[in-house]
């Protein structure tokens, strides 16, 4: 986290070529630039700690590095009217072909063999041998609260609409039986005392067919009360 983050002193764009620096730090020596044993000593070391920087990475590794961390942000890279352009014009990457980059032809130097789309052979056994734990988070309601929403239900309108389209039986206000529905659907649905989900739903430019007739007089405009009740 940038340093201006941390003291709320206002930031922008900035602080992204900070955690650049800190990103490139962490992938070229296997850990964060600035750590300590707890939180309130990791923030003192970002706001005041020196930089190491080891002596096996490149020096214009370590000089692009030394560059994205500065804690002035008018010192730091990237911070002035030219933005990414200081940082990709580095000689770190001097043999990187931007064009090639935001046209995505680029061949990546080492590609993972996976069996299957779930294959974490990639990854440490430390962390696939833990047992996961769910640890739902609590909720910050108190009882009172959580009561309001006592007996709702959301229902996604992407759901309700996937519904929509396949074909059911409803009833109108309308003589006729077995009429299709087709439109917008907005839905606010609860559960009843005994236990079922009714969904009162609301339809625009609500038009029905006779289900089996292709015949023009069978088509009518209407309007539709409660359209699911499970």
């Amino acid at each position: 986290m940038a340093p201006e983050i941390l003291t709320r002193s206002g930031h922008g764009k900035a602080v992204d070529w900070w955690s650049l620096g800190a990103l490139m730090f962490d992938m070229l020596t296997g850990m964060p630039p600035f750590t300590g044993d707890d939180r309130r000593k990791t923030i003192e070391k970002i706001l005041r700690g020196k930089l190491n920087l080891p002596l096996y990475l490149t020096p214009d590794a370590r000089d692009l590095i030394r560059k994205l961390l500065k804690r002035q942000v008018s010192q730091r890279l990237g911070s002035g009217p030219e933005d990414a352009e200081q940082i990709m014009n580095h000689n770190f990457f001097e043999h990187i072909n931007w064009q090639d980059v935001i046209s995505r032809k680029l061949e990546p130097p080492f590609k993972p063999s996976l069996k299957s789309a779930d294959d974490t052979s990639q990854f440490d056994e430390q962390f696939t041998a833990t047992v996961p734990v769910d640890s739902p988070v609590e909720s910050t309601l108190s009882e009172s609260a959580n009561m309001i929403f006592q007996g709702f239900t959301y229902v996604a309108p992407s759901v309700l609409e996937e519904m929509c389209a396949q074909p059911r039986i409803v009833n109108a206000r309308s003589p006729r039986k077995g009429f299709l529905s087709t439109g917008s659907l907005h839905s606010l649905s609860s559960r009843s005392p005994d236990g079922h989900i009714r969904t009162t739903s609301h339809f625009h430019q609500h038009r029905h067919h006779v289900v089996g007739s292709n015949n023009i007089e069978d088509t009518e405009m209407a309007d539709i009360g409660p359209l699911f009740n499970f």
